[in-house]
């Protein structure tokens, strides 16, 4: 062996050496997790949500998760982990116990409870029910949004039947927030098992939505900042750099001739003919006036002044996320708009994708007909070399998502045929590492991008033959 080469292996060996001394402990990588769990495993590993869990070079990802690891993940996110927790009256937890602190603190918050046998059973494998419960306190714990959407299709969940009552708040909650999406067959398997590779990629999905879903204590400038997140607009609108997600948290703009609170117009009593001959009656006024530029199926631009300006069609903005933010539309807007142009869906859902602004707005009908706004999305559309087509359609069907050698995305929902659809932002091939993800600016090979939650939650909640207006 020649001096030079003897030199970088006594190098090689020091390098590692000061590694292991400097890291953490489990800071560097496991050796078997090369697969679509590496990138919420290292995530995991890397917020120190596996301390006090004896782990060594292999995680074991296919294996199933137990109750004992499962809440150490999640007490360590919550901070219970940092300190030392005494006094657990399960028979089955006992000190020196490497979960004993972690469990102490957990019923000592309220965040798991034993069987009625008084027993915590630590090495039993934990249900998916189970460990939905947990992450719903241990959100609740740390004050986030557990408001579960009354928009959400629980429809599509096709066991839900099957779950018991006292698991049914946990669940519904997880899948209304995309915590978790369930599987592809359309169920959610309550009483099933997990994986430790599953269980890492929930424990990920809590704590992103935790710091990008803007819960109420999240609203304040100063928080949002600290999350991630940056202030956008002049109603107090945020928009997340992490997920990309946009989120309404200041006063909607007073609308001109419109009243949110009844949901009626105020209407102007004149209607210029402007040379049009032929006579029509506004549908919502009432008025005889001459059809041309003002009729508009269900009424007149005078009886919605707010749809007047309203642009779309064409993206005219300077390619940055900043632009599709800072002028997107208020929800009075929007809402008027659907109204102004008469709209109609076979479904309680109608899906308006603006591509001057960049956003996909969502609206739920309501009892009188109207629809309300409920949801709006940062979005990236067709680039300008691959547009995405424009016109209404209808949801065609849903996948889990597109596995290409060059990318992969979740959450894939056609609007079109061709393949044309509603999909995650790009990933790695087979990770949950970003490729693009870009959002806010044509940038697309045509489809609707969008963040992971985001699409998710349009999987989720939007029923097949919605209509789906691209504008």
């Amino acid at each position: 062996m020649n001096r030079k080469r003897l030199k970088k292996m006594r190098l090689a060996v020091v390098l590692i050496l000061i590694a292991a001394v400097l890291l953490p402990p489990q800071a560097m990588a496991f050796s078997d997790i090369g697969d679509w769990y590496q990138d919420a495993i290292t995530y995991c590993q890397t917020a120190g949500y596996f301390e006090s869990i004896p782990l060594g070079d292999e995680y074991f990802p296919n294996e199933n998760v137990s109750r004992a690891m499962f809440t150490v993940m999640l007490v360590n996110m919550a901070g219970g982990g940092a300190a030392e927790y005494t006094g657990c009256t399960l028979s089955d937890v006992q000190p020196g116990d490497w979960y004993y602190s972690a469990v102490s603190w957990a019923t000592a918050n309220g965040i798991i409870d034993g069987y009625d046998d008084n027993t915590f059973r630590p090495d039993k494998s934990i249900t998916r029910q189970e460990m939905m419960a947990v992450m719903y306190r241990v959100a609740n714990y740390m004050n986030a949004d557990m408001e579960i959407r009354s928009t959400f299709r629980f429809s599509r969940i096709k066991d839900l039947s099957w779950v018991p009552s006292w698991s049914e708040t946990y669940i519904k909650w997880a899948m209304a927030n995309a915590v978790i999406t369930g599987y592809t067959d359309g169920s959610i398997q309550p009483g099933g098992t997990t994986t430790r590779a599953e269980a890492a990629q929930v424990v990920c999905n809590l704590d992103r939505w935790m710091h990008c879903a803007h819960s109420d204590t999240q609203l304040d400038q100063e928080t949002v900042t600290e999350a991630g997140c940056i202030v956008a607009g002049n109603t107090g609108d945020t928009v997340c750099r992490n997920c990309g997600a946009v989120t309404a948290g200041g006063t909607p703009i007073a609308p001109v001739g419109y009243h949110i609170s009844n949901g009626k117009y105020t209407y102007l009593n004149w209607h210029s003919a402007e040379g049009h001959a032929e006579q029509t009656t506004c549908t919502v006024c009432h008025e005889i006036y001459y059809t041309g530029k003002h009729i508009r199926k269900t009424g007149c631009v005078q009886c919605y002044p707010l749809a007047a300006g309203v642009t779309g069609g064409s993206y005219n903005g300077n390619f940055t996320t900043a632009y599709a933010v800072d002028n997107d539309y208020s929800a009075a807007v929007k809402e008027e708009w659907v109204a102004y142009k008469g709209y109609t869906s076979p479904t309680d859902y109608l899906v308006w994708v603006n591509l001057a602004y960049q956003h996909v707005n969502v609206f739920y009908k309501q009892s009188d007909g109207s629809w309300k706004l409920v949801e709006s999305f940062l979005c990236g559309s067709g680039a300008p070399s691959t547009p995405t087509p424009v016109g209404t359609f209808k949801i065609l069907l849903h996948q889990r998502g597109w596995f290409d050698d060059s990318y992969t995305v979740y959450n894939v929902s056609w609007f079109r045929e061709g393949g044309y659809a509603f999909h995650s932002i790009l990933l790695n091939p087979g990770t949950d590492t970003v490729q693009d993800g870009r959002l806010g600016f044509p940038v697309s090979h045509g489809c609707i991008r969008l963040s992971r939650h985001d699409a998710a939650w349009i999987y989720n909640n939007i029923p097949n033959n919605s209509t789906v207006v691209v504008y």
